[in-house]
């Protein structure tokens, strides 16, 4: 028997604002996706300093771009994600209140750890004008800085991707190929994690698999969070 739940706290008021942030959350990652793209493979970990400050020279002006685009999802996504947040933990049955915690908690930890990287992509944008004023063993560093914190971001982004799909499970009334496709990120995230110690460049692309994920199930919970329907029950599939 499956068991139906009302919309009431999930589509309120501020449940459609956090929609809109999802739509919004929606589109900047596909432009920080093509920006990406467009830039190509980043250099492999154990390159040579001058080719890692030529790939930040020749890409100035998209990492520039990147770093805003960025940003603004660090500022987007988490007013989205909260009200989804709210959704699950309300939602969330006797004994299966860990795993929306485990999803924020993730969440937070991945922004923070973005937030760092970006500042190191940026400072070696920056410093790879003159190389770092002759100095190109500090770009090294920092790029080194870099891949470990790409490669932390995919533990952790991966753990998130997880534990939001079991939590969606667990609370049932959501589409079922929402988990999946989280789970798949989630698993994709996890191989990227070999790109920057790899020479293998499909490696960092299927990098790009756990974000894209991101991005539609971002874009598809907003467009539910926006639907008005007070009162009405819910379909075990939205």
């Amino acid at each position: 028997m499956v068991t139906t739940a009302t919309r009431t706290g999930f589509l309120n008021d501020y449940g459609r604002v956090a929609g809109t942030f999802g739509l919004v959350t929606a589109v900047l990652v596909a432009l920080s996706i093509i920006l990406t793209f467009s830039s190509g493979a980043p250099p492999a970990l154990d390159e040579a300093s001058p080719k890692v400050m030529k790939y930040f020279q020749d890409n100035e002006g998209l990492h520039k771009i990147t770093g805003i685009v960025n940003l603004l999802i660090l500022i987007t996504a988490p007013l989205w994600f909260l009200g989804l947040y709210s959704v699950l933990r309300d939602r969330a049955t006797a004994g299966a209140e860990s795993w929306p915690r485990v999803a924020l908690v993730t969440f937070i930890v991945t922004g923070a750890v973005v937030a760092v990287q970006g500042g190191a992509a940026l400072a070696l944008t920056l410093g790879a004008k003159d190389e770092f004023q002759g100095t190109p063993a500090v770009g090294g560093a920092l790029f080194d800085l870099y891949n470990a914190l790409a490669a932390a971001v995919a533990l952790t982004f991966g753990l998130y991707l997880i534990a939001t799909a079991i939590s969606l499970q667990q609370t049932g009334g959501f589409p079922a190929w929402w988990s999946t496709m989280l789970f798949i990120g989630g698993v994709a995230s996890y191989i990227s994690f070999l790109a920057p110690f790899t020479l293998v460049d499909v490696f960092a692309f299927i990098g790009l698999i756990p974000f894209i994920i991101f991005g539609i199930f971002a874009a598809v919970s907003g467009m539910a969070m926006q639907q008005r329907n007070t009162g009405a029950p819910r379909s075990p599939t939205i």
